[in-house]
């Protein structure tokens, strides 16, 4: 796989940084904000990058309602996968 450019805002490249597999410091990142804050992206791109870091490994994506994983969670992941990751579309 190619570079790939992904554009984050700045608290999102922290909070990247601090997830990042190189970082043994940080045991936890906390990261909040209101709606269209950019979290639910973070999540989606963390758990494509780690995936792809681990090859083999198994993510989980959750929320507290599975109608919100479904209409929003879920929608945003694969917007992820395809429009940062050029991933062709299966379905």
């Amino acid at each position: 796989m190619g570079a790939v450019d992904i554009r984050v805002f700045s608290k999102q490249a922290q909070a990247l940084e601090y997830l990042s597999a190189n970082n043994t410091e940080v045991t936890e990142v906390l990261y909040g904000g209101g709606a269209r804050g950019g979290k639910t992206f973070l999540g989606c791109l963390w758990q494509i990058i780690r995936r792809i870091q681990m090859a083999g490994s198994v993510g989980l994506v959750c929320r507290e309602e599975s109608t919100k994983l479904k209409d929003t969670t879920i929608v945003t992941f694969f917007e992820v996968l395809h429009s940062s990751f050029d991933v062709c579309s299966r379905v």
